[in-house]
């Protein structure tokens, strides 16, 4: 079970097949992929595929 994260980020999601997708998410899309999940679903009720995963870049205010 994934719970948030303290604040929000932007990740960056890029597939083997090239499709690229950007989204902002309290998510742990990493701790999603590496647990095996297929998809992680977010607060606004979209489900994004972790399958086919090249790379995931997350980005902080930091």
């Amino acid at each position: 079970m994934l719970v948030p994260v303290d604040r929000k980020y932007k990740v960056l999601v890029k597939y083997l097949y090239g499709r690229v997708i950007e989204i902002e998410t309290d998510m742990d899309v990493i701790q999603a992929q590496e647990q095996g999940n297929e998809y992680v679903e977010l607060e606004d009720g979209r489900r994004i595929d972790l399958t086919n995963i090249e790379r995931i870049v997350i980005a902080t205010d930091d």
